[in-house]
């Protein structure tokens, strides 16, 4: 254990604990964002969902009107973000 000893040596495995902590780290992360980037649903879906439910008579139409209006509004607002990305 002399090797721990020197400075040199300590300081590379500080840098090899280091390296492994944050390689640890974006790999949690990568996971996180991929399982919150599956439980999101598409607007045209959803839209496709509130119809069913306005149609059972689940929601009133001011209900499903003002959902439609915010879906729709989501959707022109998540077009233009699109088109200045792309």
């Amino acid at each position: 254990m002399d090797i721990l000893n020197n400075p040199v040596a300590q300081c590379a495995v500080l840098m090899v604990v280091l390296a492994a902590l944050l390689a640890a780290a974006f790999w949690g992360l990568r996971r996180f964002r991929d399982y919150i980037g599956q439980d999101q649903t598409n607007p045209s879906e959803l839209l496709t969902n509130y119809r069913e439910m306005h149609a059972q008579g689940v929601i009133s139409d001011a209900e499903y009107r003002t959902i439609k209006s915010r879906l729709n509004a989501g959707m022109r607002h998540g077009s233009n973000e699109s088109e200045r990305a792309g």
